[in-house]
């Protein structure tokens, strides 16, 4: 889906090696999974914003209802979406967060 928006999209499954290529400003845009074996998409987003306080982050998660308001605004998130992700909300996430 991210190919077919136009993004040149960099794939890695594994957070703690994710983490390690994060630097300032290499990404625009980091979509993440609330739960991952080896580490809690929360926990994964703290340690981004440790790294690129400016990135936007989207969180994926199959019940979003998992994270408080409270804990969204506190990790700085640019939005949550449901799983499955569809193509058309994905595009109007991607695009409200780049424009914020």
């Amino acid at each position: 889906m991210l190919d077919a928006l136009g993004f040149d999209v960099d794939v890695c499954i594994d957070p703690e090696k994710a983490l390690k290529r994060i630097k300032p400003n290499l990404y625009d845009i980091i979509i993440t999974d609330l739960h991952m074996p080896q580490m809690s998409g929360i926990k994964f987003v703290r340690e981004i914003r440790k790294k690129d306080e400016n990135v936007k982050i989207i969180l994926c998660s199959g019940n979003p209802g998992d994270v408080s308001p409270e804990e969204l605004h506190t990790l700085g998130l640019d939005s949550i979406m449901q799983k499955p992700l569809e193509y058309g909300e994905l595009a109007q996430k991607i695009k409200k967060a780049m424009s914020q």
